[in-house]
């Protein structure tokens, strides 16, 4: 062992044993003063108790005379009738609320008898308390029933000097009450009654632990035990058998009282402490400090604080050995952020290439989107064109053919059917002309409110929607929304998405219409309720001839149809949805300024 590590431990040794006298010490003085002060506390607590017993009792008192007076219960003491006794009873006790309510005659014996709880005939005739009564004289008094306890008053029912019978009120002792006691004696409260608690404001406290407090003979102030911890405690009776306990904790107040001076020993202690360490200090300066620093420069390069310095300058070997020490900090450190700085290079390189991937990603699919959709048109035109003379010439002649034929026959069925077929290939080869058409043609271009064109829309297309027990929800924006654009092409996109929206509704829903301007650009944002789209078709929506659709309703050119119209706008159309919760297309055009042209 160190010789500075030696004398450190003999003075804390030292230190150590005098807290310890110190301490033991003023714990004993500080008990025997405790508890004579508590002592001189409980014995004014007893009287405290007393009164408030005393006033209690009169307030009890006080009540069944109150009541003795009344002309209604004397009339029916007088009659003795038990039946019109307990229905006046009822009614009085439905606004006094006494737990006990005895009505007897003036021999003493029950008329009638409310209890709040089952009980034993604990009051009968005979019971002190209503002979004292039947003499004329009211009076109070505490029982016990079953395992509660209450406070009773009885007065005798006169008119004039004639006795008529007595009234008895009692209510049950409760927490409120034993609270109320704690508060004003500020100690804990006990009743106990027959050597069993009936109600405290401590629950550590048990019956076995009071056992013996219900002694009429010895009043004096006792010490007890609960769990380790000193009580002091005296009983007030109430009866017999029955009392308040009035308890005070020396253990809490000493520990109370102590808890100041285990601080100063704890200062003391730290002090004596410091004081140990700088004499230590002042030994070991020479060698071990800096021994010390130098441990400490490697704990904390081994933490990563590269270009630490020991701070050490002496001229000796450990001196030398300090300065090599610092040398190859810096030098780590050095080397160190040399990496960092390259790591960040590199950061900042990686970032810039995801960004011009991502966005040479999206270029490649907007422009594969626009040679499909180019290609697509033109393929269309050809075959439609091709396809709807011979078309045509078909349904004009099963037109001519089906007048002729005779009605209710087995070929006018056959005729219907074909020329049924022939009409729906020639509304697909016109739609897919129009596809063409629509996507390649120049309309007129001029300023309009975005707004009022998706108004117009939906205006357009209330009672299908009403038809269909769809509810439009609109949203506008309250200024103008100016683009430049052709007003046709763009009422036939928002045709298309609310066409889209009320396939996707099979059973009626909501619909949401909204406006907004972004980043420069107007916004109509279409939100269905409906049956939404699969993940692995949100890439597919916007190509030609694609749809999900179970029926026949289209060839699938309506939103290929609208993401050509949108790009010729200098737009974007984009759409969120998750399966079974809807979809949402949001369409963006540029707004219009007075330099710009499309």
């Amino acid at each position: 062992m160190k010789f500075r590590n030696k004398i450190l431990l003999s003075i804390i040794a030292i230190v150590f044993i005098l807290v310890v006298v110190t301490y033991f010490v003023t714990t004993s003085v500080m008990y025997n003063r405790i508890k004579a002060t508590f002592s001189e506390e409980l014995r004014s607590n007893y009287y405290t108790v007393s009164v408030f017993n005393e006033l209690r009792n009169e307030d009890s008192i006080k009540g069944s005379l109150v009541i003795s007076e009344s002309p209604r219960l004397k009339a029916v003491a007088e009659l003795a009738d038990s039946t019109t006794a307990l229905q006046l009873m009822q009614e009085i006790n439905e606004g006094l609320g006494s737990d006990i309510f005895i009505l007897t005659d003036k021999n003493g014996h029950p008329l009638v008898e409310l209890f709040d709880h089952p009980h034993p005939r604990a009051i009968t005739t005979g019971h002190p308390i209503i002979d004292r009564a039947l003499n004329f004289t009211p009076s109070a008094s505490v029982i016990q029933i079953n395992n509660q306890v209450f406070r009773i008053a009885t007065a005798p029912i006169t008119i004039e000097a004639e006795l008529l019978g007595t009234i008895t009120i009692g209510f049950r002792l409760s927490a409120d009450e034993t609270n109320q006691l704690r508060n004003m004696t500020n100690s804990d409260i006990v009743l106990i009654s027959n050597n069993s608690i009936i109600d405290a404001t401590e629950k550590r406290f048990s019956s076995s632990l009071l056992e013996g407090f219900i002694d009429e003979d010895n009043r004096e102030i006792r010490e007890f035990d609960v769990n380790g911890d000193l009580y002091l405690g005296i009983p007030f009776f109430l009866s017999d058998n029955i009392a308040y306990v009035v308890i005070k904790s020396i253990q809490s107040e000493l520990n109370a009282t102590l808890s100041p001076l285990r601080r100063a020993l704890l200062f003391i202690s730290i002090f004596v402490l410091v004081l140990a360490a700088i004499v230590g200090s002042i030994i070991s300066r020479s060698i071990g400090k800096p021994i010390e620093k130098l441990v400490e420069g490697t704990k904390e390069i081994s933490k990563g604080r590269f270009g630490y310095r020991s701070d050490i300058t002496s001229g000796d070997e450990l001196g030398f050995l300090a300065k090599k020490f610092d040398e190859m900090s810096i030098s780590l450190k050095e080397k160190i952020d040399e990496l960092d700085k390259l790591n960040i290079d590199l950061k900042d390189q990686n970032v810039e290439l995801e960004q011009a991937f991502e966005k040479l990603r999206e270029t490649q699919e907007e422009l594969v989107k626009s040679e499909r959709l180019a290609a697509t048109g033109k393929l269309t035109a050809q075959l439609s064109h091709e396809i709807n003379n011979p078309v045509h010439n078909i349904q004009s002649c099963l037109e001519t053919a089906l007048q002729r034929a005779q009605k209710n026959t087995d070929n006018r069925e056959l005729i219907a059917v074909a020329l049924e077929e022939v009409t729906r290939m020639s509304r697909l080869t016109r739609q897919m002309l129009n596809f063409y058409r629509t996507t390649m043609s120049d309309d007129t271009f001029e300023e309009n409110d975005l707004s009022a064109i998706i108004n117009k829309t939906l205006k357009i297309n209330k009672e299908t929607l009403k038809k269909n027990n769809i509810v439009c929800h609109s949203d506008f924006t309250q200024s103008p929304l100016p683009v430049y654009c052709s007003r046709e092409k763009l009422k036939q996109v928002f045709f298309n998405l609310i066409l889209n929206a009320k396939d996707a509704m099979p059973g009626g829903g909501d619909l949401y219409v909204s406006t907004h301007c972004k980043n420069g650009k107007a916004q109509v944002i279409v939100r269905d309720t409906g049956i939404g789209i699969p993940k692995e078709n949100l890439n597919k929506i916007f190509d030609a001839f694609f749809t999900t659709k179970s029926e026949v309703k289209g060839v699938g050119l309506g939103l290929s149809v609208s993401y050509g119209i949108v790009k010729q706008h200098n737009g974007d159309i984009d759409v969120k949805s998750e399966n079974g919760k809807g979809a949402t297309f949001i369409v963006s055009i540029p707004l219009h300024s007075a330099e710009e042209k499309i």
